[in-house]
């Protein structure tokens, strides 16, 4: 039986980190802002409804990147075994990601959103990378890997 720290793949736990963070300032700095007055125009429920649809979809899109990516390099015998570097490149994001949110609400004085808010971020940013493994179908790798071979071409001397 291997452990956790055999199963998972530190590339996929970065890479999750950084699609997280660049995809976050994507869709708020740059997404958002572009129709804010789309969203100024519909009533808090619907807003709040559009911007939950938007993250979810955005981490599902992060863990399916990040999934694919395993499979291309590794190969995925199961979903299963990719769950742990994309759990981890997570949780690791999300606490960033809240820590970045509390420090700029302490910095700009603005107050925080309730723990309700909170708790909806926690939950989301753990479960929806993961959902993303639901569409990668198992499979060897894709790409040989060339650990201590030559990638010379043509005849050796």
């Amino acid at each position: 039986m291997t452990g956790w720290r055999e199963r998972l793949d530190v590339r996929t736990v970065v890479m999750v980190i950084v699609l997280d963070s660049v995809t976050f300032l994507l869709v708020y700095w740059l997404a958002f802002p572009a129709f804010s007055r789309v969203l100024d125009a519909l009533n808090t429920t619907t807003a709040q409804g559009v911007q939950y649809t938007t993250e979810a979809v955005r981490l599902c899109v992060v863990g399916l990147l990040a999934a694919r990516s395993l499979r291309r390099r590794r190969g995925l015998l199961s979903r299963g075994a990719a769950v742990p570097s994309i759990a981890v490149g997570a949780v690791v994001a999300l606490v960033l990601g809240l820590a970045a949110g509390i420090a700029s609400r302490a910095l700009l004085g603005v107050g925080n959103p309730s723990a309700l808010a909170y708790l909806a971020a926690i939950v989301e940013g753990m479960v929806f990378p993961v959902f993303g493994l639901l569409f990668v179908t198992p499979g060897p790798a894709e790409k040989p890997v060339l650990v201590g071979r030559s990638t010379r071409v043509g005849p050796v001397s």
